[in-house]
């Protein structure tokens, strides 16, 4: 969670294998593990750009919830650049995400998500966008009904604890 040596290290290393064999899915997640790394790091212009590769892939190889993923991190790149935040362009783009990740008529019938195609990790990066933009609500809320979900399943409170500690998405909406 704080090693980012270690980190780094395991990102190259995945980075390296899957292009030494041309494994375009391995590819994408590395680049992402990249991406998340290098923010954290406050480098935003390496962050977007892995992110952009990520996208980049994720469209070529057809999986949207990845693609979406990819793109809400280049939002908050852009949200969050210490040489020159585009808040409104990044809160717009969350926007167009969420509509595209957004449950049809249909779907609100079997699922009480408003944005069933929106990863856990997109929504994060989401709510880290608004956050930002001074809009978080609506994402934060979607996240805690998740979480509460998911506490629902696990079997003791030491798993609960586990589950949330293990994930960042549900760190970052534990606690008020």
């Amino acid at each position: 969670l704080g090693d980012r040596p270690r980190q780094q290290e395991h990102a190259d290393q995945a980075d390296a294998l899957a292009r030494a064999s041309e494994h375009a899915a391995g590819i994408a997640a590395a680049s992402g593990c990249r991406a998340e790394l290098a923010l954290a790091l406050g480098r935003h212009a390496q962050a977007r750009a892995l992110w952009a590769e990520q996208a980049r892939l994720a469209a070529e190889l057809g999986v949207t919830s990845q693609g979406l993923e990819a793109r809400a991190g280049i939002a908050l790149a852009d949200a969050t650049s210490s040489l020159e935040p585009q808040i409104a362009l990044a809160a717009a783009s969350v926007r167009e995400l969420l509509a595209q990740a957004a449950a049809t008529s249909a779907e609100l019938a079997i699922n009480s998500s408003p944005w069933p195609h929106a990863t856990n990790a997109m929504l994060l990066r989401a709510m880290d966008v608004m956050t930002v933009a001074q809009q978080p609500e609506a994402l934060r809320a979607e996240l805690r009904r998740r979480l509460a979900d998911q506490l629902a399943q696990a079997p003791d409170d030491p798993s609960r604890q586990r589950l949330v500690q293990a994930l960042p998405w549900w760190r970052a909406v534990a606690s008020p």
